[in-house]
């Protein structure tokens, strides 16, 4: 069974430090739920807004990559007693899923986004994949005579938080009960109590610092994230990326490519006769070879500056007959011995398709259209038999068109 991402969550928490260590403890904490393009139908959220909690299975995406053991050293227990991690909440497991239970605030319909869920309480860092979400029922999950394993033993007070007035009141009214809240929570692990210690927590755009002494915890300083910082004459940076939370597909023909008549590009490069490894049309057979394993997607033909002045019926037919040109874009002899004929011929070879430029420099809308009949009408008119004639019955069915050369302006 393969499970992938259905939504992500974006909250306050930049990073895993200061995470409260459940969800629901610290009630005044937000968070919204956007779901992924493909889940963002208003259907599957239909009545789940008569629920007041849900369940959530997600990712410990920060620790997917370290692998797990068969036994933890919780924090609550000091760091040195071990339990078996099926036996804690450990975020080292085999399957690197976690599960909490939040409030349900408000389901939201954004016209772009799609349903948004706003969350209380919500334990989670800001990026988290969501791969499921099940209503609490509380006849059937509720079990207030249930025993919690050594958690029943272990009861942090709360701590007093000294908060300057001056430096709480950068944070956005709405959101200093939540800080205070998970400031109140010691983010600290257990066995950490270090006076002269100076812990940094990332909170809602902002970083925090702050020391622990004898129950209270004093804030020192408060920075937003987005300050520049300058070592010297180079500003630092940091980019982080989630591969198992994707935003949208990316369009194969991004890696597409073009093929010019210009320099060896055709002649001498994909179409050479007399190359030993020249097939039976005279494409080369190495450079066939590279390019599909490059796996290009789409290649534009014939330019470029080329496409300006081209006349596309000189690349049909007999090339016997095949005029040649003065070619004006690079100062050349164009002997149009290979056109549209030959290299969708190439292209299906290549295991690409074509983006066929029209010329619309010196040429015309008109001319542009017999050019998409002669390439994709089946037949029954004059161009599309002239390429019935030329020895292609079946049409080239190209389906996307380049309007000239990056055609800019009016």
């Amino acid at each position: 069974m393969e499970i992938r991402p259905i939504a992500r969550v974006h909250s306050d928490f930049g990073e895993k430090f200061g995470i409260p260590r459940q969800s629901g403890l610290v009630p005044e904490l937000t968070a919204v739920l956007e779901f992924l393009p493909e889940f963002r139908s208003p259907e599957a959220v239909r009545e789940l807004d008569s629920y007041s909690h849900l369940w959530l299975i997600w990712e410990f995406s920060a620790n997917a990559h370290r692998g797990w053991n068969p036994t933890v050293r919780p924090p609550r227990l000091g760091g040195n007693r071990r339990v078996g991690v099926f036996a804690s909440r450990s975020p080292f497991r085999p399957n690197p899923l976690g599960l909490s239970c939040v409030r349900l605030l408000e389901l939201r319909m954004d016209p772009v986004r799609g349903p948004l869920l706003l969350l209380g309480g919500a334990d989670l860092m800001d990026g988290t994949p969501v791969y499921d979400i099940k209503p609490y029922v509380p006849y059937a999950d509720s079990r207030p005579e249930a025993s919690g394993g050594f958690t029943d033993s272990f009861r942090r007070q709360a701590l007093e938080v000294d908060f300057p007035s001056p430096l709480l009141e950068r944070f956005p009214e709405g959101k200093r009960e939540a800080l205070l809240g998970v400031l109140a929570q010691d983010p600290r692990p257990a066995y950490q109590d270090d006076p002269e210690r100076v812990y940094g927590l990332t909170f809602g755009g902002f970083n925090l610092r702050f020391t622990v002494w004898e129950g209270k915890l004093r804030v020192l300083e408060v920075k937003q994230n987005n300050e520049k910082r300058y070592r010297g004459n180079t500003m630092r940076a940091k980019l982080s990326a989630n591969r198992a939370f994707p935003v949208g597909e990316i369009d194969p023909r991004l890696y597409g490519s073009f093929i010019e008549h210009l320099g060896r590009a055709v002649y001498g490069g994909i179409y050479e006769p007399g190359h030993p490894t020249a097939d039976e049309e005279g494409f080369r057979r190495d450079v066939l070879e590279l390019v599909k394993k490059l796996g290009v997607p789409i290649v534009r033909y014939p330019g470029g500056n080329f496409v300006s002045g081209y006349r596309w019926e000189d690349g049909t037919g007999d090339k016997a007959r095949r005029p040649r040109r003065a070619e004006l874009a690079w100062n050349s002899i164009e002997t149009n011995q290979v056109g549209i004929d030959e290299f969708q011929s190439w292209a299906k070879k290549a295991d690409s398709q074509v983006m066929m430029a029209v010329n619309l420099g010196t040429g015309t809308p008109r001319e542009a259209g017999d050019l998409v009949e002669y390439c994709n009408f089946p037949g029954g008119t004059e161009l599309s038999d002239r390429r019935r004639a030329n020895g292609f019955a079946e049409p080239f069915g190209i389906r996307t068109w380049c309007l000239g050369n990056e055609m800019d302006g009016p």
